[in-house]
Order: C-alpha cells, then sequence, then structure tokens
C-alpha cells in the first residue's frame, strides 16, 4: 500500500513539474510572440512616419516648384507688358510727325528726313544711339532678330527691296514713314490690296525687332 502511495505521489510531482514546464514555455512563447509584435510594430510605426516625412518634403517641394513657376510667368507676362507698352509709346510718338516733309539726307523730324534718318531719329528717343546713313548703315547698326511677316508687331523694322526703303510698322497692317518728297511722313498700309504685294511693290528684305 505504501509503494502505491509513493508511486501515485511520484506520478502527481511528475505531473505538475510537467505541467509547470509547459505553463513556464506557454509563457516564454507568449512573450516572445509579444516582443517581435512590439518590434514590428516599432519598425512599422517608424516606416510610417519615414513615409509621412517624406511624403511632406516631397508636397513641399511640389508647392515651392509651383510658386517658383507662378513667379516666373507673372515676371515674364510683367516683362511682355511693359515691352508691349514701350512699343505702343514708339508708335505713338512716330506718328507726331506725319505730316512733316521728306527731304533726302535731312535729319529732323520736324523740317524733314529721309527714310533711314526717321527710323534712326524715332529710336534714338528711346535710347539707341545708332549713327545716322544710309538703309544698309541702319541695317548694320541697328542688329535686332529677325521676325516673319506674320509676327510683325509694333515697333518692328521693315526693310524694302535692294535696302533702298526702311519703314516702321505701326500695328493693324500700317506702316509709318517717311515716303518720299511727294507724301513726306505719312503711314500707309503695307498690303493695299490685302495680297502680298507690298504698297511700292518692292518685296520685304527683311524685319527687324528691337523690343524683346
Amino acid at each position: 500500500m505504501d509503494s502505491m502511495k509513493k508511486l501515485g505521489l511520484k506520478n502527481v510531482i511528475l505531473l505538475e513539474i510537467t505541467l509547470l514546464i509547459i505553463l513556464f514555455s506557454a509563457l516564454f512563447v507568449s512573450t516572445d510572440i509579444a516582443s517581435a509584435k512590439e518590434v514590428k510594430g516599432s519598425k512599422n510605426g517608424t516606416s510610417v512616419q519615414i513615409q509621412s516625412l517624406m511624403q511632406r518634403e516631397v508636397d513641399s517641394l511640389d508647392k515651392k516648384i509651383v510658386a517658383r513657376e507662378i513667379k516666373i510667368k507673372e515676371a515674364i507676362e510683367k516683362k511682355e507688358r511693359e515691352t508691349q507698352l514701350k512699343r505702343e509709346e514708339l508708335v505713338t510718338y512716330a506718328k507726331q510727325f506725319i505730316g512733316n516733309p521728306y527731304v533726302l539726307g535731312g535729319r529732323s523730324l520736324t523740317n524733314g528726313c529721309d527714310c533711314a534718318s526717321y527710323v534712326t531719329l524715332i529710336y534714338r528717343n528711346f535710347g539707341y544711339n545708332w549713327q545716322f546713313g544710309s538703309v544698309s548703315t541702319l541695317l548694320k547698326n541697328c542688329g535686332g532678330r529677325e521676325v516673319s511677316i506674320s509676327e510683325l508687331k509694333e515697333g518692328d523694322i521693315i526693310f524694302f527691296g535692294n535696302l533702298d526703303h526702311v519703314a516702321i510698322y505701326s500695328g493693324n497692317g500700317m506702316i509709318v514713314h517717311a515716303m518720299d518728297e511727294q507724301h513726306g511722313i505719312r503711314e500707309t498700309k503695307l498690303f493695299p490690296s490685302g495680297g502680298t504685294h507690298t504698297y511700292s511693290g518692292k518685296g520685304i528684305n527683311t524685319i527687324r525687332r528691337i523690343f524683346e
């Protein structure tokens, strides 16, 4: 009987030990899983924070780019408005002398000038100190950018034929120039018939834009 009791007690102790081992193992596994979750959660949180920070930086950069583009666009538009106003001012000034005489070799907007001197004097009033001379001299001195007929804007300088005449485009298909002794300084249609023939029948040699 005593041996049976001892055997039973031994089994109970073994069972308790086994249960304790299982309990501790479960506890350790649970702790490991929790720690892993914490690490993973920490890593995931850090990743989310990094992604959020990167997105904020991208958004900030996009806003800066957009703001810069707006400033550049505004600056370009302002420059275009200022240039257009300058073109219109030049044409208005040039028209003040309509009706005054044409004088070959003359250098006066009131007392008389020829076509090259007329254009030179008009532009001199706006700070372009080109020397007086022939139409070819004016072309060499004025420089500017060559443009096509379809691009014409107020203030563009039109050279005709074999560089034997020059005029200022005044807008709406018109030119202002020291035409000849008969007509003096006047404004005329560049293409009177609406076609490609100029007022004098001479072809256009080149068109130069000074105001950009």
